[in-house]
């Protein structure tokens, strides 16, 4: 919001549009002066006296430059990978408050939770998978789909022919297949659709890839489409390859840095310096209002059922890390497994902490290895000859393995712990050390 126009214009005090102190982000209680950074900034006047008239109808924002790419597609088919949706836009951004960045894997969605949301879908897979929403390229159309499907209307969409059309990419569609043989094949595959410009960087972004092409013995020089322009953020890929992970950039022009989170980088110098924060992962844009506290932090998950096998232990995590004052953490306490099942997850989620605990795994039932979890659960005994069974696997860093259970005299693997894995059945079957 914005300070109040006319009248009364308080450093302090809990009146929002009266208090400098509020519309700059800290307590109504904060000492405050003139000579602040943040006050100086809301002001605008770099230089020479200030006073409370100077704050009438100042607002403590500034205009951001945003662009959000969805994952790329995977090639199938020998059709090329689509590239993630690419969604720009220009938002009025709080400097007190911090915002949200989520950050999608191959053919996931992305987004930034501004003054409002900016959001991009994941790209297509190859052979005729569709793209999601916000202008997702289309995966391109495998061989055996010669004619694959328009998308709607004024979509890109992936191309087509026996060596694999070109993924559809967000700034174009893809290339059909060319080079056509007399007996109907195509040996070229078609290149991806262009990536979406972006003026702000001057680069593309959420190519689609080329379309595969394959021979047994390369005869006619068989040979795969190329990469639209921009094959980093959101671009598809070729074969099995998993697409390119999406990515969300901020970017303001100030002669001083006024966040901090992500990859922060920087173009110009004095007040046309223009920031940019690059973030390849999920994260936040954290405001330089906020304060932060270094906490120290046990995370337990709940432990596996035990059946034959023993259950394995939740997994375990310690450390330390940042707290944002004022800000909100999502917190889920994992329940114990039933019935034969695995623990359930602990997390932790929120500005600079994030944190999930895996489940411990069951303990295997009658002749069956035990299941994966936070530490493993313990393997069955086994009633026929034969290999023991093996206990579940714990997660790295949080846990260890089940142990084996035997044939005779029918012992079973202890469940793992988050200190020593589990005893092998025909060592006594005992579980490991939390």
């Amino acid at each position: 919001m914005a300070l109040n126009s006319t009248g009364a214009i308080s450093l302090a005090g809990a009146t929002a549009g009266q208090s400098i102190a509020l519309e700059v982000g800290t307590t109504s209680n904060t000492q405050t002066s003139f000579g602040d950074p943040a006050v100086i900034r809301l002001s605008g006047i770099s230089s020479g006296a200030i006073d409370a008239n100077t704050f009438h109808g100042k607002s403590y924002t500034l205009s951001a430059n945003i662009l959000v790419v969805g994952g790329g597609g995977v090639g199938e088919g020998y059709g090329g990978g689509g590239g993630g949706g690419v969604s720009t836009a220009t938002q009025t951004l709080s400097l007190a408050n911090s915002y949200t960045v989520a950050v999608g894997g191959t053919n996931g969605g992305s987004a930034f939770y501004g003054s409002s949301t900016v959001s991009a879908g994941g790209g297509g897979n190859g052979g005729g998978g569709y793209g999601g929403t916000s202008g997702n390229g289309y995966g391109g159309g495998g061989p055996d789909n010669p004619t694959w499907p328009a998308g709607p209307p004024g979509w890109p969409n992936g191309g087509y022919g026996y060596a694999g059309g070109g993924g559809g990419g967000a700034g174009g569609g893809g290339g059909n297949a060319w080079d056509e043989l007399p007996n109907g094949y195509y040996i070229h595959g078609g290149d991806g659709g262009n990536g979406a410009y972006w003026s702000v960087t001057g680069s593309y972004y959420g190519a689609g890839t080329g379309g595969g092409a394959f021979s047994y013995n390369n005869e006619y020089g068989w040979t795969p489409g190329g990469y639209g322009g921009g094959n980093g953020a959101g671009a598809g890929n070729y074969g099995t390859g998993n697409g390119q992970a999406g990515g969300v950039i901020v970017s303001y022009v100030s002669s001083s840095r006024l966040y901090s989170g992500g990859t922060v980088t920087s173009s110009g110098s004095g007040a046309s310096t223009r920031w940019f924060h690059s973030f390849g992962s999920g994260g936040t844009l954290l405001s330089g209002s906020a304060s932060t506290y270094s906490i120290s932090y046990l995370s337990v998950a709940g432990g596996g059922a035990g059946r034959n096998g023993g259950g394995g232990g939740g997994g375990v995590l310690t450390g330390t890390s940042l707290v944002v004052s004022g800000s909100s953490y999502t917190i889920t306490i994992g329940d114990g497994g039933t019935a034969g099942g695995n623990g359930a997850n602990t997390s932790v989620s929120g500005p600079y902490f994030i944190v999930n605990s895996i489940g411990g795994g069951a303990g295997g039932t009658f002749n069956s290895v035990g299941s994966n979890g936070g530490s493993g659960g313990g393997g069955s005994y086994n009633t026929s000859a034969g290999n023991p069974l093996a206990g579940g696997s714990g997660t790295t860093g949080q846990g260890n393995a089940g142990g084996y259970g035997y044939m005779s005299p029918n012992e079973a693997g202890g469940g793992g712990g988050a200190g020593t894995g589990g005893t092998n059945g025909n060592s006594g079957g005992a579980g490991g050390i939390g």
